[in-house]
């Protein structure tokens, strides 16, 4: 759902009395499915699941704070920072914010104060109440200004980093215009501007930390997305959604969840904003991951699937960064989801909603057929055919035809208009311009039922094997041929081959080994594993 109000210039306004405009379109969710998510958790050697802050530093070292510690992936491991007493050690396990100065220190806002890390010499300085080098242990959120300046959000006030006397002092509190002292976030315009986000609202800074405007908000502020290259503020809200502000006009458009409208932000407790280098802003939230669809104004979600392995790791989202190689990093409540928004890798999977293509994920054979469709056989749910270019598909099954006697697939080829498929109980020909399946089986004369593979010659015959023997079938003349010649009947055929040379490879299970079939040759030569005969296939 999406709100929008006009604020007036340099005065303080909330955000009541607005007006609902007509829901999104839903015609975008079914295409928001197609993102594959490599997800990272305890068991991949983080010191805690709980993901509240992700940054890369100068080196592309990926830095994740966490509620048990301070971890650094290499790429390879995590070298994990606890607190420890009396050691050279961060000031407390639970982190709320990662950045980088100039000079490559990494400073870590924790529940009790600022730490700075030197790279170099692995030496951690502390900054905390106990220390008297901050007023405020309960850090927020921290910067580098370009200016410079580091800036750290507290629960009383905004502080900044004395470099002279290594300490950090106070410049802004409530007395001194802002909406209120505790600060949850900050972030710096293209003008440099300061935004700082409040348990009250929004306000904005001068360079000099004076107060040019304030926006009202019914709930707190948690985190701010200057976007300059469109001159909005985005601000995150901890349960009225999405602000949109827009610097030039001072309109505010709220972006709240609609239960009714899928594309809608998915909650209105936001934990991350951020806008890609392809332009994609996304935004995390307690109940998934959304990528803002600026043509429709609505939202693409992405959501945690206990059905899919490759989905979001969970949905409560608490931050986001794109690293180098413009690959994102989502941290959630329970680990980190990693996806490539570069990557022309298209997936496909089972699942409830649209956006899943398959009526399973167990994919026994593939084809292409000559207009582009992938026919896709599963193990137990039948043929699924996909249109990619709608993103769409249908299914072929015992349910839905009653000439098909087995929803097991096995194997899937095509010759011109012909699509066969290998199943449990025979071979089916599926002819596309008449729109009509046949069945094959026993009584027309194959050996087998069980088809596991079948294959088309370069002589247009379609190779069947099954765990019986081997037929061939005449395509042009609709015509079983019996092959018992040249494999005995009960031989189980997994996989028939043609080579280069003509000749046919066959691969039996049951200790059957090789067998191949010369061109013009009217025997099969057979080849298999002799115990102690390096020169012998390795297995029957």
């Amino acid at each position: 759902m999406v709100i929008k109000r006009h604020f007036k210039k340099l005065i303080t306004t909330t955000l009541v009395g607005i007006t609902v405009l007509t829901p999104i379109n839903k015609l975008s969710y079914a295409q928001s499915k197609n993102l594959i998510f490599n997800n990272i958790n305890i068991e991949q050697g983080i010191s805690q699941s709980t993901i509240e802050d992700i940054f890369q530093d100068s080196e592309g070292y990926i830095w994740l704070g966490t509620n048990d510690g301070l971890n650094r992936y290499n790429g390879y491991e995590f070298k994990i920072y606890n607190y420890e007493e009396y050691q050279n050690s961060i000031s407390h396990n639970g982190i709320t914010d990662i950045t980088e100065d100039k000079y490559g220190n990494i400073w870590v806002n924790t529940v009790s104060g600022v730490n700075k890390i030197n790279k170099k010499t692995e030496k951690i300085s502390n900054y905390t109440e106990i220390n008297g080098k901050i007023k405020e242990d309960s850090t927020t959120e921290i910067i580098v200004t370009k200016d410079n300046n580091i800036l750290v959000g507290t629960y009383e006030g905004l502080n900044i980093y004395n470099a002279k006397e290594d300490r950090f002092d106070i410049i802004l509190e409530q007395k001194d215009g802002i909406l209120s002292s505790c600060i949850y976030s900050i972030d710096e315009d293209i003008n440099g501007n300061i935004w700082i986000g409040t348990e009250l609202g929004l306000n904005k800074l001068s360079k000099d930390f004076k107060v040019l405007e304030t926006y009202t908000s019914e709930s707190e502020i948690y985190n701010i997305f200057c976007d300059d290259e469109n001159g909005f503020v985005w601000a995150g809200s901890d349960s009225s959604g999405l602000l949109k502000i827009d610097t030039k006009t001072k309109e505010v458009t709220q972006y709240i969840n609609d239960i009714e409208d899928e594309n809608s932000i998915p909650a209105n407790q936001v934990g991350a904003i951020i806008r890609d280098i392809k332009g994609n802003l996304w935004v995390g939230t307690t109940n998934g991951l959304a990528r803002y669809n600026e043509k429709n104004d609505s939202f693409d979600v992405y959501k945690n699937k206990v059905y899919d392995k490759n989905s979001l790791v969970y949905n409560d989202v608490r931050s986001i960064i794109e690293d180098r190689e413009g690959v994102l990093w989502v941290g959630t409540y329970s680990g980190i989801s990693i996806f490539d928004t570069e990557s022309s890798i298209k997936y496909y999977n089972a699942g409830l909603d649209d956006g899943y293509l398959l009526s399973e994920n167990m994919v026994h054979g593939i084809y292409e057929d000559d207009e582009g469709y992938l026919w896709i056989g599963s193990r137990t749910k039948g043929v699924n055919i996909i249109d990619r270019e709608n993103n769409t598909s249908k299914s072929i099954s015992m349910e839905n035809n009653n000439v098909i006697q087995s929803n097991s697939i096995n194997d899937i080829t095509g010759y011109k208009d012909f699509i066969f498929v290998a199943t449990d109980a025979g071979v089916l020909k599926i002819n596309k311009k008449e729109n009509t399946i046949q069945n094959y089986n026993l009584e027309d004369g194959l050996i087998g039922e069980n088809v596991k593979d079948i294959f088309v010659c370069d002589k247009n015959y379609l190779w069947i094997g099954s765990t019986n023997g081997l037929n061939l079938l005449d395509i042009e003349n609709d015509k079983i041929i019996d092959m018992t010649d040249y494999v005995d009947e009960g031989s189980y055929v997994r996989y028939v081959y043609q080579g280069q040379d003509g000749s046919y490879y066959i691969g039996f299970l049951r200790d059957g080994g090789l067998g191949i079939i010369e061109p013009n040759s009217k025997e099969t030569k057979y080849y298999k594993n002799i115990p102690n005969d390096k020169t012998s296939i390795s297995s029957n």
